[in-house]
Parts: structure tokens; sequence; C-alpha cells
């Protein structure tokens, strides 16, 4: 299986983004990081006692997105690099997959923004001068709003956990950070 996308893509984009006058990577995560439990023992869910849940494994995901991107900041300032990591998560966006979804896909039609305003939280992380690194930008009230800098849950900001998930994703995408 392929493991640590953002980790290895940032990985081989390095070298620009530690010699550019001023880089940003903008790491995808959602509100749903806050439930979040990361099991580095079991990340398949084959030995867990309970049963595979893709909403805990959704959550899952978007942790270690939040994590990475804590972990790439402390990164770029332990360099001295002009760069900076940010979070950013677009809220309930009336995707196609979303409103694809069962009976959640008519509940995501009925109150979901468009897309069009879902990547508003995106865009502000990527381009407004004000931004910097640790920052985490969603919809103001989570699932929909203007474009907010939100607060990080403290479990989140785990440095026991930012390190695991580091050398986790090292080992798995054999990309050794130099």
């Amino acid at each position: 299986r392929e493991r640590g996308g953002h980790f290895a893509l940032t990985f081989n984009l390095l070298e620009p983004l530690l010699q550019s006058e001023r880089s940003r990577v903008v790491i995808l995560s959602s509100g749903a990081y806050r439930w979040g439990k990361i099991n580095f023992e079991d990340l398949d869910w084959e030995e867990r006692e309970e049963s595979y849940s893709r909403v805990q494994a959704y959550g899952d995901s978007k942790l270690a997105n939040m994590l990475f991107c804590l972990g790439l900041q402390d990164y770029f300032d332990q360099r001295g690099a002009n760069a900076i990591s940010v979070a950013a998560h677009p809220g309930l966006t009336g995707t196609e997959r979303q409103q694809a979804e069962g009976v959640g896909g008519a509940f995501t039609r009925w109150l979901a923004t468009s897309v069009d305003k879902g990547v508003e939280s995106q865009l502000r992380a990527a381009t407004d001068n004000n931004v910097k690194g640790k920052q985490f930008y969603g919809p103001k009230y989570m699932l929909f709003g203007p474009p907010s800098n939100l607060s990080i849950s403290e479990d989140a900001q785990s440095q026991e956990l930012i390190q695991q998930l580091w050398e986790y994703s090292e080992q798995a995408t054999n990309c050794k950070y130099p």
C-alpha cells in the first residue's frame, strides 16, 4: 500500500520550497481531525477489536494531515527556512461525492455550501499575506461561514504524536528529510 502522500510529495518538492523566498504548503484537513485517534500499530484496521469505521478512519487521516502540517512547520523553523505550513478545510461542501452518500447525501444537499464557497478557506490559506505557519483555516462555524483562522486542539499539537507520525512517515515512504 502507498502511504504518506502529503509527506512524500512535500519531500520531493523540498529543495525548491527551502530555496524560495516565501514558500507555502497548504495541507487539506477537516474539522474531523478532532475525533481522530491514530493507531500506529494497526493503520489498516486488520487487528482491532472494533470493526472498520470509515468515519473514524476519515478522522484519523485528517488528524495525520494536521500533525504533518505542524511537524512540517517545525522542520521549516529548525532550518531557518522562509516557508510556512498551514492547514485548511472546506467545511461541509456540496461536492458530487458528498451528495452521493445515502441519507447523508440528502442532508448534505440541503445543508452544504457550494463548492465555490467551500474552496474559500483553502484559497485564503494559500494566498493571504497575513497567514502564519501552524494556522488552520476553515469556515467560521466549522461547517459553513466565512474563512477564519480556527483553533487547533491540544491533542493535535502533541509533539510526541507529531514526532511519531514523522518517523513512521519517513520509514513508510523511504523519504528521509535532511
